[in-house]
């Protein structure tokens, strides 16, 4: 697993407008869109289909990476962040 992020500045408001506008309507598709349920878990809707499709596990992922993930998470590595 890599966690990257990267950023830039843009010192055109106009500019950076168009660009938010244009950013946010290619994520509409290519991405999942998160929502609480209301017990606070966490599901990913597709909004590809005609109609949402609503996932309460992670897309993608088997049980085993899951484990993985949920066991790194208690491990104290929060000073290597």
């Amino acid at each position: 697993m890599l966690n990257t992020e990267m950023g830039f500045v843009i010192e055109s408001e106009t500019l950076a407008q168009l660009i938010d506008k244009r950013f946010i309507q290619s994520q509409y598709d290519a991405a999942w869109q998160l929502r609480l349920d209301r017990w606070g878990r966490i599901n990913w809707v597709d909004r590809h289909a005609k109609k949402e499709i609503i996932l309460k596990k992670e897309p993608a992922t088997s049980f085993w990476k899951r484990v993985m993930v949920r066991l790194a998470s208690i491990l104290p590595v929060e000073w290597l962040l």
